[in-house]
């Protein structure tokens, strides 16, 4: 389904970008193999204490005062392809984002 993929990579990147600096680089990464392609996305915005990063992927979380649907739209959306969503943060150090999804779809 490439529409909700596309949906998802683009909140992944409005929330890193909202997240860094202003003119600070927002880097979009792909590797994969025969059985994967992870897609990561990674900010150098103020990061996240584990907790906030745990609490980010919660539908109506957010640190701005937001809507707080967009990391929860990408997650679930990685999920519902039989793929995985993870965060790596820490405070100080910026966020990245990594979709992982099966080759081949569902």
């Amino acid at each position: 389904h490439p529409a909700q993929l596309g949906l998802a990579l683009d909140e992944i990147l409005a929330n890193a970008i909202l997240a860094s600096r202003r003119a600070a680089k927002v880097k979009l990464c792909a590797t994969g193999d025969a059985e994967e392609v992870r897609i990561s996305v990674v900010d150098t915005g103020c990061g996240m204490t584990p907790d906030v990063a745990r609490r980010a992927v919660e539908i109506g979380f957010s640190t701005r005062g937001a809507r707080g649907i967009g990391l929860p739209v990408a997650k679930f959306i990685a999920y519902h392809h039989c793929g995985g969503f993870h965060l790596d943060s820490r405070p100080g150090g910026g966020t990245t984002a990594t979709m992982v999804l099966p080759v081949g779809g569902v």
